[in-house]
């Protein structure tokens, strides 16, 4: 089959772009109606940057700053939140639009690289968080981008250029070295999941020039990227690492691997992982099959196994990849069927498998435009930020879990069995389980509007025993110093703390009783200010 057209390719890709990524635009706002918890962590980090702290030096978190630079770029541009996210997306596409050009047109026939491009660009530019049921949200937007990223380098690595292509070792060193430094600035986890089986590949391929031209463009980029954000950048982002590293909250975020790689969701992704490599070897390709089933389906699985919801994304790659090595028809045979055509049912299944994920993804714009608006309101209070609305009802739904077996009463008997952690005690305050299940707007203004009731001084920072601590959103107060976002673990922050803020309900309530323990065992004095049904405050200073 014959190579497409660059410049057609470019057209095509560029219309996808403009279509795909242009409809949120269509409607007068952003509107998202899932995933509030995750929202707040993004606009909570946007907004911290958008003030001019920086990731890792001013406040806590193990993803990278790549992962959120264009969004805040596009709000210092002046446009409010919602339309800067969309426009966001649009930016990290067109900035991967010609690097997708050419990857597709130097590797793949023409009905491969509309495939290839349209599914990659779809996956920076979709309204979901890569996940079977359908829902819109700006929730983990960066594990898209990556895997968008991801797909394109190793397409580089694994694929040599197709038919009568000129190898160009040099430029594909130095893309694969861009976006290796684009995984690293993004989210680290994809970075070293898969440079390993990236440099295999290349080796194997027989292209030690490009792996040479790809660490050294990384290394100019890191010292780049060091006389702008400065060296002190890089032990922060380590620590940043290390601590979640370390966590007892974040070990990971889902099922057991042991689950992920044969439990009866993902059996199915794990025997495409292991027929790829077998098909891709019985083809004629023992390097890069061994190079496969080593280094690239574990880094898969390992990517799999960190990201929130577990879906098996790299499927799409896979789809694409087995056709690409597949050999003319007679080269062999599997069974009695020629490896060819089973490498197309390889193909097909691996787009089956994942097609729950990848339907959702691809109706979630639509979905948007079919949102009856009037079910919604803003998710920030003030005019600057107007355009960015959340679900109505699920903003001020107050529904909580209560561990009834936990208060003196007919219910406490039950406790033992019940297995319940134990109920944190600290200041003489006392907190048993209560944890939110929706209503996260509500529960941040009404905390905040309490904080400024009680008196507590503008400016003030607390140190929040909860998931979230987004409350400085809704007064005027600042976010803590070298705080976290999202807790990951350690009382980090606390020494710029002028309050220990403890709310009665939380997200998590086992993350709530880590803080506390963490409290009690460095004797952290503390000074009981105010204790309501919202939470219980404690003086530092």
């Amino acid at each position: 089959m014959s190579r497409s057209n660059p410049f057609v390719l470019a057209g095509i890709f560029l219309a996808f772009i403009g279509i795909f990524g242009g409809l949120p635009f269509v409607t007068d706002g952003l509107f998202v109606d899932s995933h509030e918890g995750d929202t707040y962590h993004l606009v909570d980090i946007a907004l911290r940057m958008f003030e001019g702290r920086i990731p890792h030096l001013d406040f806590v978190t193990p993803l990278g700053i790549l992962g959120f630079l264009p969004l805040v770029g596009a709000l210092k541009a002046g446009l409010p939140f919602g339309a800067a996210f969309i426009v966001s997306q649009l930016m990290v596409a067109l900035v991967m639009w010609p690097i997708i050009v050419y990857a597709t047109w130097s590797r793949l026939t023409k009905r491969q690289a509309i495939a290839f491009g349209c599914i990659t660009l779809g996956l920076i530019l979709t309204m979901t968080y890569l996940h079977p049921a359908s829902s819109v949200t700006v929730a983990m937007h960066y594990n898209r981008w990556a895997w968008a990223i991801a797909f394109v380098a190793l397409l580089l690595a694994f694929c040599p250029p197709a038919h009568g292509a000129a190898a160009r070792p040099k430029l594909d060193g130095a893309l694969i070295g861009l976006l290796a430094m684009a995984l690293l600035m993004i989210k680290i986890t994809f970075f070293v999941s898969l440079a390993p089986a990236v440099i295999a590949a290349l080796l194997v391929r027989k292209q030690s020039v490009a792996v040479a031209v790809a660490l050294v463009t990384g290394v100019v980029l890191i010292l780049v990227s060091t006389v702008f954000l400065g060296i002190a950048f890089w032990g922060a982002y380590y620590a940043d690492l290390l601590n979640v590293a370390r966590s007892e909250v974040r070990p990971n975020v889902g099922l057991p691997l042991s689950e992920l790689l044969s439990g009866g969701q993902y059996i199915s992704a794990t025997l495409v992982g292991i027929a790829a490599a077998l098909l891709i070897r019985r083809a004629g390709h023992d390097g890069l099959a061994l190079v496969f089933i080593a280094l690239l389906f574990p880094g898969f699985v390992y990517i799999t196994y960190q990201n929130f919801g577990n879906d098996p994304t790299w499927l799409l790659f896979v789809a694409v990849l087995v056709l690409v090595f597949r050999p003319e028809r007679g080269y062999a045979d599997v069974a009695g069927i020629d490896i060819r055509g089973a490498m197309n049912v390889l193909s097909a299944a691996a787009i089956l498998v994942n097609l729950p994920s990848f339907y959702a993804s691809a109706l979630a714009p639509l979905e948007h435009l079919a949102f009856d608006k009037n079910r919604f309101l803003p998710l920030l209070e003030g005019p600057e930020h107007s355009d960015f609305y959340i679900r109505r009802d699920r903003a001020n739904s107050m529904t909580v879990s209560l561990a009834l077996d936990e208060n003196i009463g007919v219910w406490e008997k039950y406790n033992k069995d019940a297995e319940r952690d134990i109920v944190r005690q600290i200041g003489g305050v006392r907190f048993p389980m209560c944890e939110l299940g929706a209503g996260s707007r509500a529960y941040m203004i009404e905390i905040a509007d309490r904080l400024e009731a009680d008196g507590i001084p503008s400016g003030s920072q607390f140190f929040s025993t909860g998931l979230l601590s987004a409350f400085w959103l809704y007064g005027d107060f600042k976010p803590l110093q070298n705080g976290a976002p999202w807790y990951y673990g350690d009382l980090t922050g606390i020494e710029n703390a002028d309050y220990v803020l403890i709310p009665k309900c939380v997200a998590i309530h086992r993350v709530r009783g880590i803080i506390i323990d963490d409290l009690i065992e460095a004797d952290t004095a503390l000074t009981l200010l105010h204790d309501n049904e919202l939470y219980a405050l404690f003086s530092l200073k």
